[in-house]
């Protein structure tokens, strides 16, 4: 119920605060050089620095950050810091996460890839997903998307789970028709692209895997 009401709504409402603010900041920047560009990036480095040096057990251990670090460039120490594996994540997950925030603000996730023992990390409720979101927005909106524009979604997502399951499902919330992307072939994809044209999304959202797919 509360998914179709939300039909009715501005999403960025829905978003929460952490959106809005972020999408308004993300609007207010308006970079006349690479220059004042090169300055925002190190500005937003540090201020991740100044945050994982502390609150995180792995970085805080980290030569690069070592006292008088805030006087070096930014983009300098993150090519020197160490590159993280998926074993490293899974022996000790708390070791990269920020201290500060409470467990039960937190959200355990894994990545949406295709090995059976996919990468897991924290984020932070309604806080992590609302910035991704707002950034995600904002880049779109350089090629005409809104929040209330409808598209059509390929992105790894299991719909259909059992035989006879349908191929798609509709998300209110997103306006968003998500396709199950692990039946681009044979009979289904015939259903699956009529099904597409008659929707006519504004916007395709998709991995460049299942593009391929769809377009092929």
């Amino acid at each position: 119920m509360a998914k179709h009401i939300s039909r009715i709504v501005h999403p960025s409402y829905i978003y929460g605060s952490t959106y809005r603010k972020t999408l308004k900041s993300l609007a207010i920047e308006n970079y006349q050089s690479s220059e004042e560009l090169e300055r925002f990036e190190c500005q937003k480095l540090r201020e991740l620095f100044s945050k994982i040096s502390v609150l995180t057990d792995f970085y805080s251990e980290q030569p690069q950050f070592r006292a008088g670090w805030e006087r070096r460039n930014p983009k300098e120490i993150l090519m020197e810091l160490p590159l993280l594996n998926r074993e490293m994540m899974q022996e000790n997950c708390e070791r990269f996460t920020v201290g500060n925030i409470p467990v039960q603000r937190r959200k355990y996730v894994t990545t949406g890839g295709s090995t059976a023992e996919p990468m897991g990390f924290f984020e932070e409720k309604r806080v992590s997903q609302a910035i991704e979101s707002a950034y995600s927005h904002h880049i779109w909106s350089q090629v005409g998307y809104t929040p209330t524009s409808r598209s059509a979604v390929f992105r790894a997502g299991v719909v259909a789970k059992n035989p006879g399951d349908p191929l798609w499902i509709y998300e209110p919330f997103q306006r968003a028709l998500v396709f199950s992307s692990y039946h681009l072939q044979g009979e289904a994809l015939k259903r699956i692209f009529s099904k597409l044209q008659e929707f006519n999304p504004h916007f395709i959202q998709a991995f460049p895997s299942s593009a391929n797919l769809l377009a092929a």
